[in-house]
């Protein structure tokens, strides 16, 4: 069963998605909370809101092919930014690195799906709060979601740039070592594409935080909060959740040949799949689709579900929050599936 695999391999690749994974989501916190504080906490009071703006930007964002928007939207949930609702409507309009392939693969039908899975994304998010009501995230380990302290109220940039703390030297370091690792195709895509140029970018906007923001933000938002509480934990998860999935690709079934004579059974099977926190199970709906196995009620149910690696931050803060998400998403894609087979798609 094992014969021939790389272990070796297989362990560096974890290891890379990981770092990459880690790396992202600790820019977006740092972004989320530097952008709070600089609007006085205008920008997360607006999407706190929950209006069909709000709804709409956080989707567009997890729109974006690639799973960094899906990154975002689950930083901005952890910090008790968005609710839950909003949450499960940008996870429902993530299609991971699978986008990449469906834009290249099969444009029109793409772009048709994405924009169905947008708003569609919109309307079970608000149906989830109205029924639960706009319920955020506010965990042990961020009780106080994000906070504007005293100090830094009129003075969250630094103002002596002739003193260099070590904080503010190691994290400059840190930021220089992510961008030389992006560039030369260390942690990330080797290829230059859209997703590579993310990284690039956020790496240098951290590096820029860093460089201006004041040293108690360094100390207590950067190290005290997101280091220290965030992204140990963060990365073990990550690790352990994509280690588990290659071993579940090894051992994998065919999918397509236990479900390609039986569409429901196919939308069933896509729904569960789409549960897991990994993008490569996905591409089996996609490419059974576009070979003409599935059908794209088929498609669009493991759509609907997966959200490539976008909900492994939420994995490793609260497998309770995970889960609520993950069933919602469940339902809907189950529906979402059976409403396209009966309109014969």
């Amino acid at each position: 069963m094992f014969n021939n695999i790389d272990f070796i391999e297989i362990l560096w690749e974890v290891f890379r998605v990981s770092l990459l994974v880690t790396s992202f989501v600790f820019v977006m916190m740092m972004l989320v909370e530097f952008i709070n504080i600089a609007t006085k906490g205008f920008a997360a009071k607006w999407l706190s809101k929950g209006n069909f703006l709000a709804f709409f930007l956080i989707g567009l964002i997890a729109t974006t092919p690639g799973c960094l928007g899906g990154f975002t939207a689950v930083a901005l949930f952890i910090h008790g930014v968005i609710s839950r609702g909003m949450l499960v409507g940008s996870m429902i309009a993530s299609s991971g690195d699978e986008a990449f392939f469906m834009l290249a693969m099969m444009p029109k039908q793409a772009l048709f799906l994405f924009v169905f899975l947008l708003f569609y994304g919109i309307l079970i998010g608000a149906l989830v709060d109205k029924i639960s009501g706009r319920k955020c995230f506010l965990g042990k380990e961020c009780v106080d979601g994000i906070v504007i302290h005293e100090v830094e109220k009129d003075n969250f940039k630094r103002s002596d740039f002739s003193k260099w703390s070590v904080f503010r030297t190691a994290f400059l370091l840190g930021f220089l070592a992510m961008f030389a690792s992006v560039l030369f195709g260390i942690i990330g895509d080797k290829e230059w594409n859209w997703e590579r140029f993310a990284l690039i970018f956020s790496s240098f906007a951290g590096f820029l935080i860093v460089l201006i923001a004041s040293d108690h933000f360094l100390e207590e938002h950067i190290f005290h909060h997101i280091v220290k509480r965030h992204i140990l934990k963060l990365f073990l998860w990550t690790f352990a959740a994509l280690l588990i999935m290659e071993f579940i690709k090894i051992q994998g079934p065919q999918v397509e040949m236990l479900v390609k004579k039986n569409e429901l059974l196919a939308v069933l099977i896509a729904s569960l799949i789409g549960m897991l926190p990994e993008s490569g199970p996905h591409l089996i709906f996609v490419m059974g689709f576009i070979n003409g196995i599935f059908p794209f009620s088929t498609l669009v149910a493991s759509s609907v579900v997966q959200d490539g690696h976008g909900m492994l931050p939420l994995l490793a803060e609260s497998k309770k929050e995970f889960i609520k998400v993950k069933i919602i998403n469940f339902a809907a894609g189950i529906f979402a599936g059976i409403f396209f087979m009966f309109l014969n798609f």
